[in-house]
Formats: C-alpha cells, sequence, structure tokens
C-alpha cells in the first residue's frame, strides 16, 4: 500500500531555501548557510555556567560502579530496533545490525544529524525550525546523556521538575476554580502561567525565571505571549524584569487556540485550514483510480479526519461551525467517490449531498465529534481528579 500511494504521489522534490542573517540580510549559498546552523546551534545547545545552582547534596551520590554492556543485553537492544528507519550518519540501518548476529562491533559515535523541520512562521528564520536528533542505530543502547538520546527527555522532565517546586506555589497562588487554584500548566518546556492580576503574575513568572537561571534554562522572549481576560483597558504588553512581553488576542498551546474571548471559531478555522493541508496533499491519490474507494475511506479516516478532529472533545460547537465541517467532508468525499452519470441526462454530474451520505457508511463528521465529546466526559467523570469534576459540574 505504502509503495502503491508513493508511486502515485510522485518522489519528494527538494525546494530550495534560502536563510536571513543577523543583519536581515539573505544568505543563498550551501556554506553560508551551513554556517547560519551552526551558529545557531551552537548557541542554543550550550549556555553559560549559571551564577548560582541549586545546593547539591554530595553524601546521596550513587557510587555504583557502571558496568558496560554484555554482548547479551547489546543483542537484546539490537532485535528492538524497528525496521524501515532512517539511517545517521554512519549510514547503518537496523536491519544490517540484526543480520550481524555476533560479529555485530559495539562501539558509540558522538556524531548525530542536526534536521530542522518548520513549524510555522518565516521559513526563513533558524527560530521556527523544530530540532531533530538523527542518531545511529546502535547508539541506542549506549549510556550517553545529551540532545537527542533516550535520557534527554527524562532528565529534561526532572530538572523542569526541580525548578517548579523550587517556585513553592502556594494553594492560594493562581486562577480560583471553586476550592482549587490552577497557577502554572507544564507540559515539557510549554509553560503557562495564570493570575488574577498582573502583580501577582510579574512575581510568578519573577520566581520560575529565577529558578530556571539556576540550571541554566531561559525564557525565549520573542516566542513568550501575554494574554488578559477582562472586560477593562489593559496594556498592549507587560515588562517584568529586563523581558517585555506582547499581548496577543490568542495563542496556540499544545496544538490548540485559546482566545481571550473564547471564541472557538478560530480553533475550528484553524483546524479546518490544516485538513485541507492534508486533503491537497492527498488530492493525487484520492482521485486516482488505481486506488479502491474503500482504502481511500481509511486515508481519509485516518490521515485527515485525525487532523481535522484534534482537541474537538472540548469544542462546544455552534450551527455555523457543524456547518463548516460538513461543507469540508462533502468536498473531500466528492474526491473520493467522483462523479456519477445521470440516468436522465447521461451526462456526468457532482454527486448530491444524499448520495454521499449513502455511499460513506461511517458517521459523519459532526457524529464524530459528538462521540468524541461524550467518550472524554465519560473518561472525565470516572477519574478520580477533583479538579475535573470540578470543571464538569
Amino acid at each position: 500500500m505504502y509503495k502503491r500511494i508513493k508511486g502515485i504521489k510522485g518522489d519528494f522534490n527538494k525546494k530550495e531555501r534560502f536563510f536571513k542573517d543577523d543583519d536581515g540580510m539573505l544568505i543563498t549559498t550551501e556554506k553560508e548557510i551551513a554556517e547560519k546552523w551552526r551558529k545557531y546551534f551552537k548557541g542554543l545547545l550550550n549556555c553559560e555556567e549559571p551564577t548560582e545552582k541549586f545546593p547539591f547534596n554530595i553524601e546521596n551520590i550513587n557510587t555504583q560502579e557502571c558496568l558496560y554492556p554484555t554482548l547479551e543485553e547489546i543483542k537484546a537492544q539490537v532485535h528492538r530496533l524497528k525496521n524501515h528507519k532512517s539511517p545517521a550518519e554512519d549510514c547503518i540501518q537496523a536491519e544490517l545490525l540484526k543480520k550481524g548476529g555476533e560479529n555485530v562491533i559495539w562501539w558509540i559515535w558522538k556524531v548525530a544529524v542536526i534536521c530542522p523541520i518548520h513549524k510555522k512562521g518565516d521559513k526563513q528564520d533558524c527560530n521556527n525550525y523544530r530540532r531533530i536528533s538523527l542518531l545511529n542505530v546502535v547508539e541506542l543502547g549506549a549510556k550517553t546523556r545529551r540532545q537527542g538520546d533516550l535520557l534527554s527527555p527524562i532528565l529534561f522532565n526532572v530538572v523542569l521538575e526541580k525548578v517548579i517546586k523550587e517556585m513553592k506555589i502556594g494553594s492560594n497562588e493562581g486562577i480560583r476554580l471553586q476550592d482549587k487554584s490552577i497557577s502554572l500548566l507544564a507540559y515539557a518546556d510549554d509553560i503557562v502561567l495564570m493570575e488574577e492580576s498582573q502583580d501577582r503574575l510579574k512575581i510568578l513568572f519573577s520566581r520560575l525565571h529565577k529558578a530556571a537561571s539556576k540550571v541554566g534554562l531561559c525564557v525565549n522572549e520573542e516566542k513568550t505571549e501575554y494574554m488578559f481576560l477582562s472586560r477593562l483597558p489593559f496594556y498592549q504588553s507587560i515588562k517584568i524584569d529586563q523581558y517585555e512581553f506582547k499581548r496577543v488576542e490568542q495563542f496556540k498551546y499544545l496544538g490548540s487556540i485559546l482566545s481571550e474571548k473564547n471564541n472557538i471559531a478560530f480553533e475550528v478555522a484553524a483546524r479546518i485550514q490544516a485538513g485541507n493541508k492534508c486533503y491537497y496533499g492527498l488530492t493525487k491519490v484520492l482521485s486516482s483510480r488505481a486506488v479502491s474507494r474503500r482504502l481511500k475511506e481509511q486515508l481519509y479516516t485516518s490521515l485527515i479526519l485525525s487532523v481535522v478532529l484534534y482537541g474537538s472533545e472540548t469544542w462546544p460547537l455552534r450551527k455555523m461551525d457543524k456547518q463548516r465541517f460538513m461543507v469540508f467532508e462533502r468536498k473531500v468525499l466528492q474526491k473520493i467517490y467522483g462523479p456519477v452519470k445521470d440516468e436522465i441526462t447521461e451526462e456526468w454530474r457532482r454527486r448530491k449531498n444524499s448520495e454521499l451520505e449513502t455511499s460513506y457508511s461511517s458517521s459523519d463528521i459532526v457524529e464524530g465529534i459528538r462521540s468524541r465529546r461524550l467518550r472524554w466526559a465519560g473518561h472525565a467523570w470516572r477519574s478520580q481528579n477533583p479538579l475535573l469534576h470540578a470543571v464538569i459540574e
């Protein structure tokens, strides 16, 4: 199936990509672009030694000797490697190691291929890219500690948890929700601070900044935004310590758009736009006669619909929003099923909405949203978390 779809879509055509230097001038040569990335990653992955650190209890150091992995442990790790994955700098794939038997030589490389993947914004700005480290497959069993290996996310979570505990957030801080308070939301390095007044928010941020600086973490001023929920006049930006954060009417957190007026229309428009990108990327496949309609329906459900319905469990949809989703789904189904020959005029025409509903045996997109909301509500109600019960009630 994968080979057939890839053959229909065609090979990937690499586009020329230019970048801007520190002065805003375009750089076009491969050497200049590589040097730009080198300077960017050098500043990103290396930080200055913190002037103040957390106190460290040297008596609790684990003095147990760290033994080298045995041959059986190495063979077990190699057996767990997944097939059909892109090799790294050494160009050695997992399949070669699995077929090598005991002749596989174990060694540790110190090289990782960093692949920049564009997230959003200006493609000529290095700050708008996500960094993925492509490691050599045999390094997955090595006891290393750097960005890109298996221990990195675990160690980062441990460090960030220490930073949050150092803030010593009180039970009366944050936004009140019945008898509970919410002052901080954290998912990896995406952190949200919430307070009922601007002054209290400044104090909370200062404590976060001070604690984070002890482990070499800093705040990205350009990517940090400030949103104020009130009917009263408010400032266009907020100044805290040496930072100044711009005020926005909406921002994206964990893939969902939150607005100051709690308007779901922004999120609906963004999800439909993301769905359209997937749809137009699969246009050749959806209109091809070499792919069965059953397979096209599966592609729509797994690739397009999953993108459009991301976060739909919490959507309070209006009638207008439901109509927009139905229009989007009919457009995709028209491409999947194609035109039909009219029995009276004997001419080819677009299928009617009723004909699409008959051909598509699954539930429509609005019913799918409703099912997801009910499933999430049941999961939240069965949860022992009192905060979820407070939100539902």
